[in-house]
């Protein structure tokens, strides 16, 4: 039976038959679940940078639910121009949620609008030990390989750039996800493996191994 990776949704995505789901909470905007027993559904927990201000950014209550077995990663975080949130708050945010990454040594979710090069010196600076993944990335093959060049895995969506995604593929970085989509999960990889010019049993089980290693989403099973 095939297994779906839904790398970055939100409390409100439906769950699907046979997909592991990547839950992101705002903790400044939403209440994470209690934690639940042999399940296919997993959290991330950061502040995103539409709903900073400085007097939100406490690091012991994120470190508090960041430290959960069911949380499998810090985010959504990052840096977006188009956000009212000052930049510097941005960054200062981004940097705590770093440390929060690297103390209990999980990955990071990145949200990043038009500040690729503000992402890509914070990556030089704090290096390659904390993974990041960039979430909903629609940028094309040139961008795509920058990042890859840096380490980043790189997640797609119901939009993407063709050329971006052969690339990302074949470098064994790439990540599915339905965020907001209305497209199920199953459709997305789908549509994915047209593109990709394959079937969506060897696009199951290759990102099946890339999510695993990453996320270490131990009680989710592949039965195939």
């Amino acid at each position: 039976m095939l297994l779906y990776c839904n790398s970055h949704c939100h409390l409100h995505t439906p769950q699907e038959a046979n997909a592991w789901q990547l839950i992101s909470v705002d903790v400044t905007t939403e209440a994470i679940p209690a934690p639940s027993i042999g399940t296919t559904q997993f959290y991330s927990v950061g502040w995103h940078p539409w709903y900073l201000s400085e007097e939100k950014l406490h690091k012991e209550d994120l470190m508090s639910l960041a430290s959960r077995e069911d949380v499998k990663a810090l985010g959504e975080c990052g840096l977006d121009r188009l956000a009212s949130t000052p930049l510097p708050i941005q960054e200062q945010a981004l940097m705590l949620q770093w440390h929060i990454a690297h103390e209990l040594n999980k990955p990071m979710i990145l949200h990043v609008v038009r500040a690729w090069s503000e992402v890509l010196a914070f990556r030089k600076r704090v290096g390659d030990e904390v993974p990041m993944v960039i979430h909903g990335f629609r940028g094309n093959a040139q961008l795509a390989a920058q990042l890859l060049s840096h380490g980043f895995f790189l997640s797609f969506g119901e939009h993407f750039n063709q050329d971006a995604a052969k690339w990302v593929y074949s470098a064994g970085k790439m990540l599915l996800e339905s965020d907001d989509s209305a497209l199920s999960i199953s459709q997305i990889y789908a549509n994915m493996a047209q593109a990709l010019c394959t079937t969506i049993a060897p696009l199951c089980s290759s990102l099946y191994e890339t999510n695993a290693s990453l996320f270490d989403f131990s009680t989710a099973k592949s039965r195939e």
